[in-house]
């Protein structure tokens, strides 16, 4: 177990060589580029890495992108906590700092397959690190629904900032996916990802963010471990030519254990 989290914590390293800022000035504010699912399972113990790279023409946004790592624990069997101890940003100038620590639950409000859909909650709370930042809070709904082999996940969210630099606009942003299991080592998908802007004031058509693109998910047990690693990435397109990036490379790694 000690030598795995060794490892472990190399590839998170690894992953954040390659990751770096996210100093947009002409794109909208970036995803977090997770579909998160409504089931929640109790007692279940999660070490996550996560990342995103971006591609585009643009020199400022080229290159540019974020790491997140994170613990987190199934508590019920309806609610599920994580923290994310780590958020880093790598600024234009290549400057590197841990933008914010994030406080993430999510709330199972179904028993799955009882009704048409299956329904869940998530509240999450960020606060800054850097001085002059605001904090932000996110919340909104969780849906799943199986089709035989396929299953669609969408979520909602409403995002608002608080404390002494906060604005008082409320940002919409959505997630959705199609995936396709096929077996557990290798699920394809399709990933959507988006923000029109604020509520009650949409941001012109074509400096929204909107991205789409393939995606894959997959999970294997470990030899001598008790647990699995899930593994899923994303290669996203930007639909808006002047609120996304050209591409969006996304990579994200699980390890989970009772």
């Amino acid at each position: 177990m000690l030598s795995f989290l060794k490892r472990f914590g190399r590839l998170c390293a690894g992953i954040a060589l390659l990751t770096g800022s996210l100093a947009m000035p002409h794109v909208a504010q970036a995803a977090s580029y997770q579909i998160y699912s409504p089931y929640v399972e109790y007692g279940e113990n999660e070490i996550e890495a996560r990342g995103y790279i971006n591609q585009d023409d643009d020199r400022a946004v080229d290159g540019t992108g974020k790491l997140k790592l994170s613990i987190g624990r199934g508590l019920t069997q309806f609610w599920a906590s994580e923290l994310y101890f780590a958020k880093f940003e790598r600024e234009a100038s290549g400057n590197t700092h841990l933008e914010a620590v994030e406080w993430e639950n999510r709330f199972q409000l179904t028993p799955q397959g009882k009704y048409w859909a299956d329904l869940g909650l998530l509240v999450e709370t960020e606060f800054a690190t850097q001085a002059g930042h605001s904090h932000e809070f996110k919340v909104g709904p969780l849906m799943a629904k199986s089709f035989g082999r396929t299953v669609a996940t969408v979520n909602l969210f409403l995002e608002r900032e608080f404390g002494p630099h906060a604005d008082s606009d409320t940002e919409f942003s959505y997630a959705a996916n199609l995936r396709y299991r096929l077996n557990p080592h290798f699920e394809p998908a399709i990933e959507i990802y988006g923000s029109p802007g604020d509520i009650g004031e949409f941001a012109p058509k074509g400096e929204q963010r909107h991205q789409i693109g393939p995606g894959f998910y997959g999970q294997f047990r470990l030899a001598g471990s008790p647990g699995k690693i899930k593994y899923s990435a994303a290669a996203l397109h930007g639909i808006t030519s002047a609120g996304s990036p050209d591409w969006t490379f996304v990579l994200r790694l699980e390890y989970e254990f009772f």
